[in-house]
């Protein structure tokens, strides 16, 4: 490999810091090895990689055997362009540049900081699973294929964002979801052209259905749930460093269903569900029953509670319904700050 290869990988490359360049070999049979030593596992490329290469200097001769006989890594896989190498540097993996044989090859070493396995604090279960997603996609993946052993369980990995290589996945399984539904999500994700993938949000904006108010692309923290979505013949999307797996389709009944549903007798949650709908009923019609009956229908009231109601009203400047709309406005107020302030101040 000639040296203008490499000088363009460390020009790229030149003011970031964790990248280390190590040169391994003599001048006739020279190996340099690049990695971002933040995000690989030092111990690990020293006793798989370069310390087997060095045992066995005088037997790299052939790239296909170094692949196969000396480095002892789970992956390894050729390298055709600079963009390629610095892409895969940046994400973990080790680039092994061969002077002598004019190859270029990199060997799977990542690791990086990760948050544990822990209970989802946004869907908290009484008698389910206290397993939830992290940001790891891998750590996600697996948590789903431990509860559906089945080898129709289909994982396609993209990577989105031209600067940023963000690794989504695709769940399902195959001849349980609909080939269109499938075929429909692959096309829109390929679709996204962004520099930046950051969160899943930028693929559920391109999934859902435009001009409804209401959702059409689910999210749980849960891999309990997305295992029985997917067994219902639904589409998971995993996005790398977000613990939320968004899912497809969503219908506007599963907003009153909960984790426990599924573990509880069946008598208890469906009363819990007909409660969620009578409270859904109450929070959506009650305002607008109030302002009618004590504005325009009070003949529908008793006169004793309407007296009652006039005269605790006297001092009330605002009209009823601008009364209400700011008791709301506050309701909502008081919601955020309980979300977004930390937890001693909310």
């Amino acid at each position: 490999m000639n040296q203008q290869y490499i000088n363009n990988i460390k020009e790229k490359l030149r003011k970031d810091s964790q990248i280390k360049y190590r040169e391994i070999g003599s001048d006739e049979n020279r190996i340099l090895v690049i990695y971002d030593n933040s995000i690989t596992d030092m111990k690990f490329i020293s006793e798989s990689i370069i310390l087997p290469i060095i045992n066995n200097i005088k037997l790299v001769t052939d790239i296909e055997k170094i692949k196969r006989e000396i480095i002892i890594t789970p992956s390894v896989g050729d390298i055709r362009s600079e963009d390629e190498a610095i892409k895969h540097i940046l994400s973990g993996d080790v680039v092994l540049i061969f002077s002598s044989l004019n190859a270029v090859i990199y060997c799977e070493a990542k690791s990086f900081p990760k948050r544990a396995i822990e209970s989802p604090p946004t869907e908290a279960a009484i008698k389910g699973s206290r397993e939830g997603f992290n940001e790891v996609l891998e750590d996600n993946v697996a948590a789903i294929r431990r509860r559906i052993k089945h080898a129709g369980l289909k994982v396609e990995k993209l990577i989105l964002g031209k600067k940023s290589y963000t690794s989504v996945a695709i769940v399902y399984i195959e001849n349980n979801a609909p080939t269109e539904l499938v075929n429909y999500i692959r096309t829109k994700i390929n679709k996204i052209d962004t520099d930046y993938m950051i969160v899943a949000n930028q693929i559920e904006e391109e999934l859902k259905c435009k001009g409804t108010p209401f959702d059409t692309i689910g999210y749980t923290e849960r891999p309990d749930v997305i295992a029985a979505k997917l067994g219902e013949g639904r589409v998971a999307i995993i996005t790398d460093g977000t613990p939320f797996v968004i899912y497809a389709p969503f219908f506007f009944i599963e907003n009153f269903h909960a984790p426990d549903d599924y573990t509880m007798n069946k008598f208890i949650a469906n009363s819990s569900r007909l409660f969620r709908w009578a409270s859904f009923g109450i929070s959506a019609l009650l305002p607008g029953i109030y302002i009618a009956l004590f504005t325009y229908h009070f003949n529908l009231l008793p006169y004793i509670f309407v007296f009652r109601l006039a005269e605790s009203r006297v001092g009330v400047p605002l009209p009823m319904v601008v009364e209400l709309t700011i008791m709301l406005a506050f309701f909502q107020v008081l919601r955020e700050a309980g979300i977004r302030l930390p937890q001693p101040i909310g």
